[in-house]
């Protein structure tokens, strides 16, 4: 198969993503390995055997995470690339790629002190980024396409996980919308007032901020904001489903990390009890 239909393939399979409503950065990202597949694998991608996907995914220096995401990309674009309508291919060579087992991680909430710096010390838009993040839970990708009009004082309108277009309504905290409030109408994330009405990405948002972060001396990112937002809740009211669906969580078991990190406050909190010579 020559360059130029496999990169009509890549493009084909990314047109296909785009209508299945999954996120820009989703979409590129595909891209980005599937053209690099292309180039490594020893026939190419369209001719790739599963042993050959198998020794790649084996190669030294990722993380379990990234090994599992570059298979479910890879078994995206098989399984597209193989169905029975307009098949490109006939053989999918990943029905057999097994998952790569990924350790829970454990949420990491940023300190209230450096959540009260993030959200009031930072310069704009990252400042609305960091109060987005620490008081609605949202993502990078859900920060990134949010307009001003998304908001009002009593909901924001967001895309669960920035993926397949489902629109959730979430509670607007009132120091979000206190900062919120006074903008025009437009993107609220924005590279400058030259390029306000240009779309920024997920990755653009949650890297830009993070540098920011760090220049102020705040050792976090968006999501230790989103985690203690979340740990939060669960610590407030104690209900997992309510805190699961403020998460945008399709899986309680995902939520259920944030009960163990309440919970392990909580015990903290016990163990400051005086003694009083009791043992």
């Amino acid at each position: 198969m020559t360059a130029s239909i496999v990169t009509a393939m890549i493009d084909a399979h990314c047109t296909y993503l785009r209508g299945r409503g999954r996120a820009d950065n989703t979409i590129r990202d595909a891209a980005k390995l599937l053209r690099r597949l292309d180039r490594e694998l020893p026939a190419g991608l369209p001719n790739a055997l599963l042993p050959e996907l198998e020794a790649w995914l084996a190669r030294p220096g990722w993380s379990e995470q990234t090994r599992e995401t570059y298979r479910l990309h890879m078994v995206r674009f098989y399984r597209w690339a193989c169905r029975p309508v307009d098949p490109w291919l006939d053989d999918d060579q990943c029905t057999k790629l097994e998952r790569v087992e990924v350790p829970e991680g454990i949420p990491r909430p940023a300190e209230d002190d450096q959540v009260r710096a993030a959200c009031t010390e930072l310069d704009t838009p990252w400042r609305y980024h960091c109060i987005l993040a620490a008081y609605a839970g949202l993502r990078p990708c859900q920060i990134a396409p949010l307009r001003r009009e998304d908001i009002t004082e009593q909901n924001i309108y967001v895309i669960r996980g920035g993926k397949k277009g489902k629109k959730i309504v979430l509670p607007t905290d009132p120091i979000i919308w206190q900062a919120i409030a006074p903008l025009r109408p437009g993107p609220i994330s924005y590279r400058s007032e030259r390029w306000r009405d240009t779309p920024v990405t997920a990755q653009w948002v949650s890297q830009r901020t993070a540098a920011q972060l760090h220049k102020h001396g705040l050792p976090i990112t968006l999501y230790n904001l989103r985690h203690w937002f979340l740990t939060r809740v669960q610590e407030g009211q104690g209900d997992l489903r309510v805190t699961q669906e403020l998460a945008g969580h399709t899986s309680p078991t995902t939520t259920m990390r944030y009960t163990l990190v309440a919970n392990s406050r909580a015990r903290a909190a016990v163990a400051t009890l005086p003694r009083l010579g009791l043992g």
